[in-house]
């Protein structure tokens, strides 16, 4: 009931720029506490009683829009090595099996680490120690605090930072990313340096970097970039690299003025969605629409551990047609192409492994440019969130999780058994 409870509540819609909602205690996971606790301001501007919406979206066809996102290769999904299918070849088929380039996985890790190298050599000693930390275990439940709202946050503040230990921060952010999905996470900090010019902000960038554990040795070690509309988290041990929660938004989602005028960060994310729902019929839309009204924000939010549970069921990807299968594929390599190749290439195995009929698409709200929306892709281990609801439909987080994989979980779990009994 919860769940269910949290799917179709309604927001007060937003028509002009105003802080995100933080959300409040009853909304909040066990042992919350710390950097980003909510306040009671907060909890009285997060319009909370406001009446449940179970109506369904009305059945008028909305347009279609094309997503701008060029196809691959004779419009073909992916195999689960990553390479585009053949035409003619078996449209998907489960294998069962996870595959992890250990090889591939060492050497994105030993370009993190000389990274790490080069921050720590262009640091004063005092920065070091604020960007250092050493957990007796990196599986620690405060670990696992994140949020994507403005505010301080633990680590080392870019804020201060000279050009050249800047650059050294960029370089760092780099290595968790194909170069695609640096171009995102830098996009993410521009776009935020728009918006804090627009409002009058002073000051530098705000982003905080953490290097938890020792990069040297064999030992599990990892580091978290975070502030407003960006997250990474990266987790490295000697049997592979996580990068999940990688959170992006951007506000505006439309830049209208300035040097960026025309700039929508995460449109294609947006656009194949808005492709995808466009294009299926009544029947598979009444499965796919959950509400008329779109959730205020990502239905995950900031939690600790992603629940499949808080997202709507959604429309299958066996009951797509072949072309709208295709576009969920794409979407979904949208998200985790944001990661090295051969990370990316790892989570399409398992996705592949799992088997493409498992994963679901579902949206709410409208399905012209620039209403208020949300939509979600679900998998058994994979999870995918997009909205666009606050500031009147200008305003966008996306994110991708793993319910198995987040913060190096399974990695992690591993490690210390194999260690420790």
């Amino acid at each position: 009931m919860v769940a269910a409870r949290r799917l179709i509540c309604r927001m007060p819609r937003r028509t002009t720029s105003s802080p995100e909602r933080v959300r409040g205690p009853a909304e909040s996971s066990p042992q919350r506490r710390g950097w980003f606790t909510a306040t009671e301001q907060d909890e009285r501007t997060r319009g909370a009683g406001h009446a449940p919406t179970p109506e369904r979206p009305g059945s008028v066809l909305g347009r279609r829009t094309r997503s701008g996102v060029p196809p691959p290769p004779d419009d073909a999904p992916w195999d689960n090595q990553g390479r585009h299918r053949p035409a003619g070849a078996p449209h998907w088929a489960p294998t069962g099996r996870r595959d992890v380039d250990v090889h591939g996985s060492r050497a994105t890790a030993a370009e993190m680490r000389e990274a790490v190298r080069v921050l720590l050599r262009v640091l004063e000693p005092e920065q070091v120690k604020e960007l250092r930390e050493r957990p007796a275990r990196l599986d620690a439940p405060e670990l696992r605090e994140w949020t994507y709202l403005p505010g301080p946050r633990p680590g080392l503040s870019t804020e201060g930072l000279d050009a050249r230990q800047r650059e050294a921060v960029d370089a760092l952010l780099t290595t968790a990313h194909s170069a695609p999905g640096a171009e995102l996470a830098r996009g993410a900090i521009e776009v935020e340096r728009h918006r804090r010019a627009t409002v009058g902000a002073a000051g530098a960038d705000r982003y905080w970097v953490r290097l938890l554990g020792d990069p040297e040795g064999d030992a599990p070690w990892g580091w978290r970039m975070n502030g407003h509309h960006l997250a990474v988290h990266v987790l490295v041990t000697t049997a592979g690299l996580r990068v999940t929660p990688h959170f992006v938004g951007a506000e505006p989602a439309r830049v209208a003025h300035g040097p960026q005028a025309g700039r929508r960060l995460l449109g294609p994310e947006e656009d194949l969605a808005r492709e995808l729902v466009t294009d299926l019929d009544l029947g598979r839309r009444s499965r796919a629409v959950f509400a008329a009204e779109p959730p205020d924000d990502i239905l995950t939010r900031d939690d600790p551990f992603a629940d499949p549970g808080l997202l709507p069921a959604g429309l299958a990807h066996g009951d797509m047609s072949p072309g709208q299968q295709r576009l969920v594929e794409r979407l979904v390599r949208r998200y985790l192409d944001r990661a090295p190749a051969v990370y990316a290439r790892e989570c399409w195995s398992d996705v592949v492994a799992h088997g493409l009929g498992t994963l679901s698409f579902a949206w709410a709200g409208g399905r012209e440019p620039g209403d208020r929306h949300y939509y979600c892709v679900r998998g058994p281990d994979l999870l995918i969130e997009y909205d666009n609801t606050q500031d009147d439909g200008n305003h966008a987080h996306s994110v991708w999780r793993h319910v198995r994989h987040d913060w190096g979980a399974d990695l992690l779990r591993a490690h210390y058994t194999e260690q420790h009994g």
